[in-house]
């Protein structure tokens, strides 16, 4: 499975309508409708705004959406290039202002498809991972320690730092090499070293 690593969009027309196509990250069904509400609320006089997403890695959510185009014409040939393309956590949007000139049944899909696979060259597609996230609070007199278990996993990223009374972490590593990682912290608790809130997700 892959997914995108930033939001882009692509505009081009057929027949005096204009489609814009928009892809977003998107990691749940409410966020994939507010990105299509934000459409809405700044393409007003467009006639649609079609929407495919597919939300999940090990249980997949899809949906397609024509907004008003005839069955089956927009939101289906979006997802389908997503699905073609194997990614998740991505949701799509093509906005389109009609120009006069009915493109057919067949017109409709070439044109939803081809919007969305010409903002899909334009990201860059990363395979998508399980991690393993964790927040590490410790007192400074551990710092060495905790730094020499940290540089030894290449794949942990720090994602924020706390300097206080006590140093407060939040990181992440690849779920293959977390188990040893995690387990190391927990026998040091007796040291002051605290391991909290471990979740799994992915990226």
């Amino acid at each position: 499975m892959n997914s995108i690593s930033s939001e882009q969009s692509f505009s081009f027309s057929i027949l005096s309508s204009e489609f814009i196509a928009q892809v977003y990250p998107c990691y749940s069904v409410t966020d994939a409708h507010h990105f299509q509400k934000m459409a809405r609320e700044l393409h007003p006089k467009a006639n649609h705004h079609c929407l495919a997403y597919r939300i999940g890695a090990e249980s997949v959510q899809e949906f397609a959406s024509d907004d008003g185009e005839p069955g089956g014409t927009a939101g289906v040939p979006m997802l389908n290039v997503l699905k073609r393309k194997e990614l998740t956590n991505c949701c799509a949007i093509v906005i389109r202002y009609f120009g006069g000139t009915k493109l057919g049944k067949k017109g409709l899909i070439d044109a939803y498809r081809e919007s969305i696979e010409k903002v899909l060259d334009l990201c860059t597609i990363k395979p998508i991972e399980k991690r393993i996230r964790f927040k590490l609070t410790y007192d400074y007199s551990q710092t060495n320690l905790i730094q020499k278990l940290f540089h030894s996993n290449s794949s942990l990223t720090i994602e924020k730092e706390s300097f206080e009374d006590t140093v407060q972490i939040q990181a992440s590593l690849k779920s293959e090499y977390s188990i040893d990682l995690i387990v190391r912290l927990e026998s040091l608790e007796h040291h002051g070293i605290m391991l909290s809130d471990i979740e799994e997700y992915f990226s």
